[in-house]
């Protein structure tokens, strides 16, 4: 099965709108998941992992690696996590360092 037939029967299996996925990933419309669920656009490894995390599955679901949609212990993340790790990854440098002060409170210094 291809990736894009397991993009969608997954969303549609959480019953996320193409809108719903397209904001998790930090799309800007919901027409670049059409294009992806129709196979007109391909993903690179880097946006697998970002759909898995979206859709609570792994990497090796999407691919086709393994039947099991079963996320991963990496994948497993809440609908909150997904929005914050969303919004670092779109924010500036400037933004970022806000985060970064932000959690230091609350996390050990990563090496």
């Amino acid at each position: 099965m291809n990736e894009h037939i397991r993009i969608r029967e997954r969303r549609k299996a959480l019953n996320l709108s193409q809108d719903d996925l397209a904001k998790a990933l930090g799309f800007k419309s919901r027409s670049a998941i059409a294009h992806i669920e129709t196979g007109e656009n391909k993903i690179n490894a880097e946006k697998v992992n970002a759909f898995a995390i979206a859709l609570q599955t792994s990497p090796e679901y999407i691919m086709g690696i393994t039947d099991n949609p079963k996320p991963t212990h990496y994948t497993a993340t809440t609908p909150q996590e997904r929005q914050l790790l969303a919004a670092y990854r779109h924010a500036s440098d400037e933004g970022k360092k806000v985060f970064h002060a932000l959690t230091a409170y609350f996390l050990p210094p990563i090496e």
